[in-house]
Order: structure tokens, then sequence, then C-alpha cells
């Protein structure tokens, strides 16, 4: 019963981000059916661009539902090596310093981390080189009980609060694997982030529609889902 309920709330959430983007194009129109700015046609245009997937380094096709031109940009930088030195250095510089060189907008959500008692004015040491930038960030944020976000920008913020806040990503099944798309997701939830499932009370929803996976979870998992499914494709998918 549980997993057919999170299978509806998953596909729930994907309705209502189908109405949303209705709704935006519908907010451009007057009264009187002008659109004030722009075309409808460049509008629908603009929208249908930021939700189109991507294709990873392992052919996986991902979608962002309600994914923005900064959201993609965000996600992409997560594979990107980097190489930073920080001794003793306030956490507020060396996030600042960071966004600078990355060229990607970096903030906090300092309530929820004042709330476990961690200042932005914490002090990093951390010394890494050529290791990409989702390493580089769990190895620095796991000392300090702290985690990311990509919701709109990449935001610095306690586990609690990332898990209410949660982003759905949909993956591609390659058609090989259409038939196997049930064994996937539960090998899935039974070697990635193993808590955090509804199936064991957890707050993210995993479902299969033929060949698409529907995952709503938090940022970090969804960086574990898509290696995981990278990895399973190479294996056995192409």
């Amino acid at each position: 019963m549980r997993n057919k309920l999170a299978g509806l709330a998953a596909l729930t959430v994907v309705f209502l981000s189908a109405f949303f983007v209705d709704d935006v194009l519908a907010q451009q129109q007057d009264p009187f059916g002008e659109v004030q700015d722009q075309p409808v046609e460049r509008i629908e245009q603009e929208v249908f661009e930021f939700l189109q997937p991507t294709v990873n380094s392992a052919g996986v096709q991902v979608g962002l539902v309600n994914g923005t031109q900064l959201e993609q940009q965000a996600y992409a930088a997560l594979d990107r090596n980097v190489s930073f030195v920080f001794i003793d250095s306030p956490l507020v510089e060396v996030l600042s310093t960071m966004s600078e060189r990355l060229g990607i907008p970096m903030i906090f959500n300092s309530i929820p981390m004042e709330d476990i008692g961690v200042s932005t004015e914490v002090r990093v040491t951390i010394e890494l080189d050529n290791v990409p930038l989702r390493t580089f960030l769990a190895i620095m944020l796991t000392d300090l009980d702290l985690t990311y976000t990509i919701d709109g920008l990449m935001t610095i913020t306690t586990q609690e609060d990332a898990e209410e806040r949660l982003r759905v990503r949909m993956y591609r099944i390659p058609d090989k694997l259409k038939e196997k798309s049930e064994q996937v997701i539960k090998t899935l939830q039974a070697t990635v982030a193993v808590d955090t499932w509804s199936s064991v009370g957890g707050p993210s929803v995993a479902v299969v529609m033929d060949n698409v996976l529907i995952v709503s979870t938090t940022t970090c998992v969804h960086v574990k889902v898509e290696g995981f499914l990278s990895t399973f494709v190479a294996m056995h998918g192409s």
C-alpha cells in the first residue's frame, strides 16, 4: 500500500509540474488575449529548452522537472574536476571563492545551519587536487554535518533542510532494460542511500513508468542515482 501511495505521490508531482508550465504561459497574456512582452511561441520555446533532458557521459538521459538553466549548470559543475586549498578559512569565504572560480551561484541557508550550531564563519581546512566538485563538497561538508541542494541555486544547508526540499528528476532506462525496470528500481533502493526510500520510512520516492524512472529525493542522492544508473547501463544496457 505504501509503495502505491508513493507512486501516486510521484505522479502527482509530475502532473503539477506540467500544470505549472501551462500556468506560466497563461500568465504572459492579458485578459484580452494579447501577449504583453514577447510572442507566446518564444515563451514556449524557452520553457521547452529548459525542460530538455541532458545526456550524461554514459548515455543516460536525465530530465529535471521545472528545471532552469542555472540548475543544469550547477549539476554539470558537479562533474568538473577542481583543485582548492583552504587553510583555516571561514566557510563564507570558501564558498565565495568557489562560486567565483566555478562561475555558478552558491549560497547558504543560514537559519537551519544556526539551528544545529554551525555558523557561516566556521573555519575550514581542506586541500584537494583534481577531484570532481561533488567529491570536494562531500568531503568538506560532511565534516561540518552539512550538505548541498540544487533548487534553482546551489545551496549549502543541513541534511534535515535538504530532505524538505526534494527535487524530481527522470532517468530514461534503455529499451533493452525496459522489461527489467522493476528489478532496476529494487536494486537501486537496495544499494544506493538505502535508508532514504519511502519503502523503509524515508522521504525519497522512486517509481517507474515503462522505461522512465521517476525519482523524488535530495540532490546528493540524485547524484548517487545517476552514478548508479550510468554504471548499470554501461554494464547491462548498452
